[in-house]
């Protein structure tokens, strides 16, 4: 049997049919690459964004957070897009979120390590006063946020000439002071599993106390002690120290401002 041999006219024919059947391939596959990346450029994803202005200092919670959907390409690298881990989180110190904006980890810290004194949980009335400690008296790192303390004041009366004739002068200043913070010497918050010293522990203090407190550093130390009527602030047991002796020995060696400017004003 002879096999027919294709004359170039139809030769020709099927070079154009295999070229549009290319053609239409080729096409096809540039379609799918191009819906895709239309699709990707549109396809919506959902993405925590701040609900109102979140200044420095701020502890995030559920109610900072609102979800929106945006296109995909829009995700930048260190944004947080799970809300449950924004929660407990807090804005750093000197940055700020503003409404509808993405939460970028740079801007953001975990609340125990919060360098800001707008985190200290003051009551009306209330002064941050920061007492000195270390690990002996911090009762190797014992004591932390939310603790109860007494703070007694140690010194020398004056008067005498000598260090041996030197009298000490022991008190109680202040009963049960609120511990709001506890800082290492770098400033990072002390907890339980801490292996750096306490190197300072913040007091929430009424005014009078704080006037108190920072009138006897001047004097003498000022020292953090655990005792028992400050774990057990429901038992009004008798004070055994006279904080009120204390309180006047310290007001009669420094000068009240106040009276100062009240007698200038008579003059």
């Amino acid at each position: 049997m002879k096999k027919k041999k294709l004359n170039w006219k139809t030769w020709q024919q099927h070079r154009l049919i295999l070229a549009l059947l290319l053609s239409l391939i080729c096409g096809l596959i540039g379609y799918q690459v191009y819906a895709g990346i239309v699709s990707a450029a549109v396809d919506p994803v959902l993405v925590p964004v701040a609900s109102r202005y979140l200044k420095s200092g701020t502890v995030i919670t559920r109610e900072d957070l609102m979800m929106i959907e945006v296109p995909r390409p829009v995700i930048l690298e260190g944004v947080q897009r799970d809300p449950e881990q924004l929660i407990g989180m807090a804005v750093n110190t000197y940055n700020a979120v503003a409404p509808g904006s993405l939460f970028y980890l740079a801007l953001l810290t975990p609340a125990d390590q919060l360098h800001d004194v707008s985190v200290f949980p003051l009551n009306e009335g209330e002064v941050a006063v920061t007492i000195d400690a270390d690990i002996k008296t911090s009762y190797a790192n014992s004591i932390l946020p939310g603790h109860r303390i007494d703070l007694f004041f140690q010194g020398y009366a004056s008067g005498t000439e000598t260090p041996q004739e030197k009298q000490v002068l022991y008190g109680r200043l202040v009963n049960q002071a609120r511990v709001i913070a506890v800082r290492d010497g770098s400033g990072r918050n002390i907890d339980a599993q801490s292996e750096q010293a306490t190197a300072a522990i913040v007091v929430a203090l009424s005014y009078e106390e704080a006037d108190l407190v920072q009138r006897a550093k001047f004097f003498g130390t000022v020292l953090p002690m655990v005792t028992y009527a400050s774990l057990n602030p429901s038992d009004n047991g008798e004070d055994v120290y006279d904080a009120a002796k204390i309180r006047d020995i310290l007001y009669q060696k420094t000068i009240d401002v106040s009276l100062v400017r009240e007698e200038e004003s008579h003059e």
